[in-house]
């Protein structure tokens, strides 16, 4: 389980950029995945059970929407979900299916391509040996402010950006593995 917050910072004039920030859950229990946003008055909580993806929208504590989602939505938030804190981006790295060949030293460190059966993509780790890039299509992710988390070094902090613009980052508050969940906890 991983706790967090989402920070865009859009600008709505040149002289003020404003900060809008959501709280994060993710939750993972087997194959499905729980993902949980909440701002001041709308909270959504999203599960997937591996295809289907269902966002249940709740204002105030009133339950609004229950709607299974597609689609370029669709596909933003399990981007989110697989790169939400480095515990997902393990998970697959580690799956019997995905193969990691060094490619070489860059000016970013060691990189190493990722194969996949849904594609490709590339980590660089630094000279601690810890993930500090990831690149995705066109979207770059680095990590730092790394903690010991049960015996593991983990990134407490992310910056997403695609090509050379800056998109949000997340500052995890607490990183959790192998928590024991509620047994109503993936149920909407």
């Amino acid at each position: 389980m991983q706790k967090g917050t989402l920070r865009y910072y859009p600008t709505f004039s040149t002289s003020s950029p404003n900060q809008l920030e959501r709280k994060l859950n993710l939750s993972t229990d087997g194959p499905s995945t729980r993902y949980e946003s909440a701002t001041l008055n709308i909270n959504q909580s999203y599960l997937l059970n591996g295809n289907t993806l269902v966002r249940t929208t709740f204002h105030a504590g009133t339950q609004l929407e229950v709607k299974a989602l597609d689609g370029l939505e669709a596909a933003s938030i399990k981007f989110q979900m697989a790169t939400f804190g480095m515990l997902p981006i393990l998970k697959r790295i580690s799956d019997p299916a995905t193969t990691v060949v060094f490619v070489g030293n860059t000016a970013n460190g060691n990189q190493f391509e990722v194969k996949t059966v849904n594609g490709f993509w590339y980590f660089y780790s630094d000279s601690e040996h810890l993930i500090s890039r990831l690149e995705i299509g066109g979207i770059t992710i680095t990590f730092d402010d790394y903690r010991q988390v049960e015996g593991m070094n983990l990134p407490f902090h992310q910056n997403v950006s695609k090509g050379n613009v800056f998109l949000y980052e997340v500052q995890l508050d607490t990183v959790e593995t192998n928590p024991m969940f509620d047994p109503g906890l993936f149920k909407t």
